[in-house]
């Protein structure tokens, strides 16, 4: 398919916007800016107590992850978020694998990320929805434990 249909261009989902997020066993979502997609890692200076250096070397300790913000998104299967989402207004936290790609403009991942152990944690709509079952949204928070 060529995307064109009676001489008419067709505009599909990945040539709107910059990013394909897709969780796990729930749905693909796609979205215009991704940001926090980073790790950090806790500095411990650290010297042996029989060490016959005078200063303390420094050592990696424990990773951190801030946060990754979803903003201008669109999923198809409005329910099927709905449903992760929603989820943690009753206490259950669904944890799921996240991959995140950045796609060129035919719409093919150049680069991706994967988040370990995601579940959302702020959710805004927009006010008009476009479509029935699609859920359009400002913004998608999502906590986790890990970017690789």
């Amino acid at each position: 398919s060529n995307g064109r249909v009676d001489g008419f261009t067709m505009c599909t989902l990945s040539d709107a916007y910059n990013f394909k997020v897709s969780v796990k066993d729930v749905a693909d979502i796609y979205c215009a800016a991704v940001c926090g997609l980073d790790n950090e890692f806790d500095e411990i200076a650290f010297r042996a107590g029989d060490s016959v250096i005078y200063f303390k070397p420094k050592v990696t300790g424990l990773r951190k992850s801030g946060d990754v913000t979803l903003k201008d998104g669109k999923c198809e299967n409005a329910k099927a978020l709905q449903e992760w989402v929603d989820c943690v207004k009753s206490g259950t936290i669904q944890r799921k694998e996240v991959t995140v790609s950045l796609l060129d403009k035919s719409g093919c991942a150049v680069q991706t990320w994967t988040l370990i152990n995601a579940w959302t944690k702020k959710f805004a709509g927009k006010e008009n929805q476009p479509e029935k079952d699609a859920l359009a949204f400002d913004l998608l928070l999502l906590a986790h434990e890990g970017v690789v």
